[in-house]
């Protein structure tokens, strides 16, 4: 019951690592060094590598997909 009121309550982390991404780090680092420092910032600020992984993959389609094709 408390469990259930905190999830509905409590932000998604994944969301809340895209958002971030998308405020702090637009356009997205292509090289891995800045890729590694993005991941990281956002390890020191407390998210699991694999809600970082999560959110990254979320973003890059996200990009994928807004993206215009080469002609």
């Amino acid at each position: 019951l408390v469990s259930d009121a905190i999830a509905e309550v409590a932000p998604d982390p994944v969301e809340q690592i895209v958002a971030i991404i998308e405020k702090k780090y637009t356009p997205l680092p292509r090289d891995e060094k800045g890729r590694r420092r993005m991941s990281n910032a956002l390890a020191r600020m407390g998210y699991g590598w694999s809600e970082i992984r999560s959110a990254l993959s979320q973003v890059e389609e996200s990009i994928e997909h807004w993206e215009e094709p080469d002609e």
